[in-house]
């Protein structure tokens, strides 16, 4: 018979004891008249820690043509008490031909809280306006990892405070009549980007800088290995159209 999904389970490692072996039953109860509860045992090794990977050489730039291959060393940090040894590094099939491990010989052992380079990743761009996004798996003596591997375009997103997200629609209004908008500009890349200048093209309009924020998107990162990631920012800009 077809195995059906009757509950989710999540173990939550935070409220576990430091080094200790997490151990129990899951019961269940059914209405089979022949065995009316049933008990799963689990066992769970709580090891406090994690491991890091510096945002800046996780991410790749979208440049133009011609196409150049970037090969990148990928930086770690442990954060576990005990010596952690990487012994496979891996992309999935999805990122073929653009990513590829391209140096990971023996297995490389990082020592709590040491700072190492164990493999070097190469990124082969085929578009220059295409983002990709995966992951590098690491398999390891405590767990398996995965690192996100980001290729970006270094462009900027804007959202416009109205009925449309996408114009500056202004409306009809009177010679006397002020009006203002406020629009947003997102950088949804891994990386910082700095904003040098700001203007307005209309002659009698002015523009104004609002302040920045992080985005309501911000910790997207998975798990243990968000380190050094940029946040998401998003800057608001004010445009107002004076009276007169």
């Amino acid at each position: 018979q077809t195995p059906i999904p009757v509950a989710r389970i999540v173990y939550d490692p935070s409220k576990a004891n430091p080094r200790r072996q997490q151990h129990g039953r899951i019961i269940a109860v059914t209405t089979h008249q022949k065995q009316q509860r049933l008990e799963f045992p689990y066992h769970a090794r709580v090891l406090h820690g994690g491991l890091y990977a510096t945002a800046s050489r996780t991410a790749f730039l979208l440049k133009p043509p011609p196409f150049v291959p970037v090969q990148q060393d990928i930086e770690l940090t442990s954060s576990f008490d005990f010596p952690l040894t990487v012994y496979k590094a891996e992309f999935p099939s999805t990122a073929a031909p653009l990513f590829k491990v391209t140096r990971f010989g023996q297995p490389q052992i990082l020592y709590p809280g040491e700072a190492a380079s164990p493999v070097s990743v190469a990124f082969t761009p085929n578009s220059s306006d295409e983002e990709f996004h995966t992951i590098l798996r690491l398999f390891t003596n405590a767990s398996i990892f995965t690192v996100p591997i980001h290729a970006y375009d270094g462009k900027l997103n804007y959202i416009v405070d109205g009925p449309n997200e996408g114009i500056l629609d202004f409306g009809a209004l009177s010679s006397a009549e002020p009006r203002e908008m406020t629009f947003r500009v997102v950088n949804k890349n891994p990386v910082e980007v700095i904003l040098l200048d700001y203007s307005c093209a209309l002659g009698y309009a002015r523009i104004s800088f609002l302040g920045v924020r992080p985005s309501a998107q911000d910790g997207r990162g998975l798990p243990g290995l968000n380190r050094g990631k940029s946040p998401e920012k998003t800057k608001s800009l004010n445009i107002s159209l004076p009276s007169g």
